[in-house]
């Protein structure tokens, strides 16, 4: 996806809202390049999220790389996760 547009890619993760079946790794990662993973992981939904969890976890699983973006972008996931549980907590 190196030439891929911004343009494009936030229409393709738009499209995805409405079908969650067309979310790709490769759309995440590609965020990745405009935006701060940070910033990503906001405009992710929860299943996408989730997606790019357990899609990061296997591949790490299986001993393929994980590119920097992607790497990443599951640490600020895991991070809002680990936050969000600790405030729940404590309530």
């Amino acid at each position: 996806m190196g030439t891929t547009s911004l343009e494009t890619l936030l229409e393709e993760l738009k499209a995805a809202r409405n079908d969650p079946d067309s979310f790709d790794l490769s759309i995440a990662d590609a965020l990745c390049d405009f935006y701060e993973p940070s910033e990503v992981c906001d405009m992710l939904t929860d299943d996408q999220k989730e997606l790019v969890v357990i899609g990061v976890e296997n591949e790490r699983d299986w001993y393929n790389p994980v590119s920097k973006n992607l790497a990443e972008l599951y640490d600020c996931i895991c991070e809002e996760q680990s936050e969000e549980q600790h405030c729940s907590m404590e309530m």
